[in-house]
């Protein structure tokens, strides 16, 4: 029942006061700039990184941002920036 008051809340808050989705119950959102930069927004843990990989657990499963030379630019608590020479970004979900 709570479930679903909130999800009622968060879709007339998106509806009525035109709230971005991703910023109602910490949607992660996922940002690419220029093809070398990626900016996850609201993510949960930084699981592995590499030059070559980054992996990152968000609200629903897994981003993978694959790639060379790849930096962490920043991480401030609901941003990390990726930079570097980006090939793939895969999203995997939990079960």
């Amino acid at each position: 029942m709570r479930s679903t008051v909130r999800k009622w809340a968060q879709r007339m808050a998106q509806e009525w006061l035109e709230v971005p989705s991703s910023t109602i119950g910490a949607t992660s959102r996922v940002v690419i700039l220029a093809m070398n930069q990626a900016v996850i927004e609201n993510f949960h843990e930084l699981l592995t990184f590499s030059q070559e990989q980054v992996c990152i657990r968000v609200k629903d499963g897994m981003i993978s941002i694959l790639g060379h030379d790849l930096v962490i630019r920043s991480v401030v608590p609901e941003e990390l920036v990726v930079e570097g020479e980006i090939s793939q970004i895969h999203f995997s979900l939990s079960s």
